[in-house]
């Protein structure tokens, strides 16, 4: 398993760095820049929207006196999710 993750973080960066020189090749690097940003604060907005919306349907099981195991897993994988938003190349 070990091998498979260091690979995939080895070649997906490369990929990604070579995408963005094509792409800022023909589009230029400040339309580029500006789709980089763009995308990254769409990707944001809604991982903190499902995360607050994980959390409300979290406390509502809780009240209900339900343990909220899948909202907990949603939780962790949103969290995962928002520190792979703010790695460069990932």
């Amino acid at each position: 398993m070990f091998p498979v993750i260091l690979f995939l973080f080895i070649v997906v960066p490369i990929i990604e760095i070579g995408l963005f020189i094509q792409v800022g090749g023909f589009l230029g690097l400040w339309t580029t820049l500006a789709l980089v940003l763009v995308t990254a604060v769409v990707g944001a907005s809604l991982v903190r929207s499902q995360g607050l919306q994980t959390l409300m349907t979290a406390q509502s099981r809780m009240q209900q006196g339900q343990l909220p195991a899948q909202q907990i897993m949603e939780g962790v994988l949103l969290a995962v999710a928002g520190v792979l938003l703010l790695t460069p190349a990932l």
